[in-house]
This record gives structure tokens, sequence and C-alpha cells, in this order.
């Protein structure tokens, strides 16, 4: 559980520096949010993209661009809890047709104690299976991180994909081994 939150705060601090800059001192610069995100997505190899969404959860530009701009985000719950709280928030795993299931890590972007926009990036659930693997855990044991909607998100210990497959299905193979 340690090394979860480690790589989910290494992720939120990103985001918060991103959140920080001086980009959003006026409001929401989108040219200088895509130069931003650009440089940021260089060094941060566990990013599939950074989004930036009004406070409704509209999604206002995107690196790498794609055809959502315009849409409201996926996991709008994620979105409105880091819009109520003013406080980052990791959101559910969703399934996209283009990349497959991922899920969101959320930062406000305040200004003046006023939420001005949300800045966001998505990963990939292999990010958690790789530190689960890495965990070292015995053989014989299957390791989970179930999302708040009990789906999977990442699972280690036995062949097979299970990103967003719903939770209750992760203890089928143990009940047929017996």
């Amino acid at each position: 559980a340690d090394t979860l939150q480690r790589e989910f705060d290494a992720q939120i601090n990103v985001l918060k520096v991103m959140a920080a800059s001086r980009a959003f001192d006026n409001g929401l610069d989108l040219y200088e949010f895509r130069d931003l995100a650009e440089r940021s997505l260089t060094t941060q190899p566990n990013f599939t993209a950074i989004t930036l969404n009004d406070l409704t959860g509209v999604r206002v530009a995107s690196v790498p661009e794609d055809s959502h701009i315009g849409e409201q985000a996926k996991d709008i719950l994620s979105h409105e809890l880091t819009v109520a709280t003013q406080q980052p928030s990791v959101g559910n795993v969703t399934q996209f047709p283009e990349e497959g299931p991922v899920f969101a890590v959320r930062v406000p972007i305040v200004r003046d104690s006023k939420i001005k926009g949300v800045i966001s990036t998505t990963l990939k659930p292999s990010v958690l299976v790789a530190l689960l693997q890495a965990s070292r855990l015995s053989p014989e044991w299957i390791s989970l991180v179930i999302d708040g909607n009990d789906r999977i998100v990442a699972r280690a210990g036995d062949q097979g994909d299970f990103a967003s497959q719903p939770g209750s299905l992760a203890s089928e193979p143990a009940r047929k081994a017996r």
C-alpha cells in the first residue's frame, strides 16, 4: 500500500507543480498549457496524456491532442470531487476505445482560494501492475487494486488482463482452485 501511495503522490506532485505554473495566473492560457504539458510528458513516461478541464468537467485542451476536446470528463466523479474539495483525487478505471483502460489523477488549479480549472493525467493500470509485481509477495498470492466502482485497476500474481473487470470476479480463480 505504501508503494502505491508513493506512486500516486509522485504523480500528484508533478501535476501540482504544473497547476502552480504562471501559465494559469491570468486564466487558463491554452498556449502556455500545451507548452508546459509537452515538456512534462517528456519527463513522465507513465503519463499517457495531460488534460485541462474547466470547472464543469469539459475538456478544453489535451496533450497529445485528441478527439475529446469539448466533451465532459468520462470519470466525472473524480473531477467533481477535485472541484468540490479543491484537493487532488485519483479516479476510477475508465475504458477508452483508443487507449484501453486508464485512470485519472487530478489536481485543482487554484488562485486566490478560487478554483480555476483542473489539470489531469491518465495512467495505464500496467503502472500499478509493475509496482505490485515488484513488491515480492509470495508467488501463491494474488495482489489487487480495486477502484471505488468495484473495478479491478491492477492485478498481479497470476496470468490475465483483468483491468476494468468487476472486482467481484477477483476471487473466482481462487475459488475454482479449491
